[in-house]
Order: C-alpha cells, then structure tokens, then sequence
C-alpha cells in the first residue's frame, strides 16, 4: 500500500518541526507527505522545506496564494495526495513511532475498512501529559464502533482528523467536501455510508491542547471543564451560528449520502437529530436560548420515557433528546 500524509499548515512555526521531525521517524515511513499552507507569514515553510528534504522523504508543498480556510485547505491536500492510504496531520501534534506501521496493519487486516482511527494522548504546548486518553475524555464508547454503531456521529465528532486515516477510494463519495461541515467530521460521515470505520484502541500520538484550539480535550478537572465551556460559549461554539452549522452539515450529509448509504450510517436516526437542530433552531428564534432549562426539561422526560422502552446512548446526554424527536416522528407515523 502506497501512503501519503496529508499535512495542513498555518502559522505553524512553533510547533511544526516536531510535527514533521515524528512523521519523518516512522518505523514504517510515508511514501509521500503532502504540504499544504494556507498563506503562513511566519517561518513555517523553510521549516518544512529543511525537514522534508532532509528526510529523504518525496513530498509536495503547495502554498496557497489567498487564506482557503481549514476545510479547504485540507481539501486541496486531500486531492493532490496520490497513496491508496491518506492519512492526515495537524502541525502541532507529535506521533508515536509505530503510527503509520499500526495504520496499515490495521487496514491490512480489516479489508471491508474505510477508515480507520485511533486514541491519543493529551498534551500541553510543552507536551506535559494533560490526560492519558482523548477517548476517555470524550466519554467515547469503543464497544459501538465495533458493533458498527456510528449513531455518535449525528451528535458530535469522534473520528478525530489527526488521529485518522482512509482508503482513497472513499474519496469518490466524499469529495467535495461540505462547506458546512469540518473536514474531520464530513469524512467519518462519508465512511459510515460507505462501509467500516475502525477503531484501534491504542494511543499513537501526542494531541497538544493550546489556546489555538476550538475545541479540545482540556485537563478532566471540573473547574477545567467550566473554563473550557465559558470559552467555547463566548467563541461561539453554543452560539445561534453554530447550531446553523452543525443543522447544514447534518442537512448535507443526509443528501448526500442517505440514497446509498451503509447501515452504520444510521439514516433514520440523523433526520431524527437533524428534526431536534431544526426545533431547536426555531426555539432558539424565539428567545428560548439558555441551555439549562431545556436540559433540566429533557432529563424530567427522559425518566418518563424509561419505563416505555426508550434507551438512548447514555453516555451521551444529548441522545436523550434525539430519543424525544425520534419518539414524537413514530407517534406522528401511528397518526
């Protein structure tokens, strides 16, 4: 199998050497890394000149005359990488040496694999252990991905872009990419209608959490998480736009996959969340914004509903109220 690493770059000086300088120490090294800067003022690309050439390794570096943005950016790296494996990086995390060779394996012995994704370690810009696993942060349950449950992607990402890598051959469903959608989430949606995504439960890389980051895994503490949820909220990530966002992506991925998708797409389940965004939306233009009733309302239903055979995914707080959309749509079909 041919590989290649797609790489996006802006403004990546800082961190970006030990980015490339793990990449180039592959027990099992890339056969092509893909470059692409969105218009870095800063040194990042003589960085990456000087380590890739050192390296030995064949790679392209593509500087963007205008900023593309994250979406487009890894877009364009996507399409000018050539490996039957792409396998993506952000320029300020670090690999563990047997990433690739782990990759592969993987691949090679789930054939029916699309995508393939793994855990990581959280880190600070030092690179001082914040967590010991990403998944544990996100409370991901392991056990339904393998089931070849993919339900926890209409709420919320888990496949995450640098922990990731595909088969090209998916990029014949996934390409364009959603301009609604982040480019991490777009293609975990893509693989679930095309087949199997696995995940390899081993931590292969270092992901270092820096005030650069939107969202991130943050330290487990809870007045961590506080100040995480106050920054998100002031930067818009519970504002009226992204709920627009996460309502268009879900709106694109159901158009566009639906008609040939895989079962692990869950079809019927993501217009049932996409229903919850739309009402939620249209709630949130009356001036009903504040999350905290609407969670307290939700938990006071969803004890009601127990008892008549309702089990959303527990371990996710928001299921409870696609569970509610999903109820009021089979009572809307008995009608």
């Amino acid at each position: 199998m041919k590989v290649s690493v797609a790489v996006c770059t802006y403004q990546g000086a800082a961190h970006l050497a030990e980015q490339l300088e793990s990449i180039a120490g592959q027990m099992r090294r890339p056969d092509e890394v893909v470059l692409s800067d969105d218009g870095s003022k800063d040194n990042t690309l003589v960085i990456a000149r000087r380590i890739l050439s050192a390296a030995g390794i064949p790679h392209k570096i593509c500087v963007n005359r205008s900023n593309l943005g994250i979406r487009r950016n890894f877009e364009q790296a996507i399409r000018k990488s050539t490996g039957d494996i792409i396998v993506l990086s952000d320029q300020d995390d670090v690999w563990l040496p047997q990433k690739i060779e782990r990759l592969i394996q993987a691949f090679e012995s789930a054939a029916d694999a699309v995508l393939v994704f793994h855990d990581a370690a959280v880190v600070d810009e030092a690179l001082a252990p914040l967590a010991p696993s990403f998944w544990e942060v996100l409370r991901f349950d392991v056990h339904r991905f393998l089931q070849r449950d993919y339900r926890r992607l209409w709420w919320g990402n888990v496949v995450q872009g640098s922990a990731c890598a595909f088969r090209r051959a998916m990029l014949t469903r996934a390409l364009p990419l959603s301009t609604a959608a982040y480019h991490d989430e777009w293609l975990a949606w893509a693989a679930a209608a095309s087949g199997r995504i696995l995940p390899l439960g081993e931590v292969l890389s270092k992901y270092r959490q820096s005030e650069a980051n939107l969202i991130g895994a943050g330290q487990l503490s809870l007045k961590s998480r506080l100040a995480a949820w106050r920054k998100l909220k002031a930067r818009g990530a519970f504002h009226f736009g992204e709920l627009m966002r996460r309502e268009a992506a879900a709106a694109d991925a159901l158009r566009r996959f639906k008609p040939q998708a895989a079962a692990g797409f869950a079809a019927d389940y993501g217009e049932a969340v996409h229903a919850f965004l739309l009402w939620r939306k249209q709630r949130i233009k009356q001036g009903a914004f504040y999350l905290l009733p609407h969670y307290l309302r939700y938990q006071r239903e969803y004890k009601a509903l127990q008892g008549e055979g309702w089990h959303p995914l527990k371990e996710y707080g928001k299921d409870l109220a696609a569970s509610l959309v999903i109820k009021k749509i089979a009572a809307d079909k008995r009608d």
